[in-house]
């Protein structure tokens, strides 16, 4: 009987062992997740933020170089205004197929 005791107390002592390491294991599979997810976020707001500068100064040296054509700097720089709505609309257009990727990157990012 004492050996039945000793046998159901180690099965409790292994289960509390297994139950901790289950969420340790947990704990650092979800810093990991959370650890790439933020990493690969940063990343394409950083890259973004690159080409949104690099888009504003090429916009404002075509303005320029636009205006110095034509002899009116404000046609110039509402023409390069024009250009931008037009991709500004045709990225509205195909945001779908746009999003779709973004989203498909992210979910993969979280189960790597």
């Amino acid at each position: 009987m004492e050996e039945l005791k000793q046998s159901a107390t180690n099965l409790a002592d292994q289960a509390v062992n297994y139950a901790s390491t289950f969420y340790d294991h947990m704990k650092v599979t979800t810093a990991i997740k959370t650890t790439n997810v933020v990493s690969g976020s940063l990343m394409i707001i950083l890259v973004t933020c690159f080409i949104l500068f690099c888009l504003l100064f090429a916009g404002i040296g075509t303005g320029l170089w636009l205006g110095h054509v034509m002899n009116n700097m404000q046609s110039g720089f509402f023409i390069v205004a024009g250009i931008y709505l037009l991709l500004a609309f045709l990225l509205f257009l195909q945001r779908k197929s746009i999003l779709t990727p973004l989203k498909n990157f992210i979910v993969k990012k979280i189960y790597e």
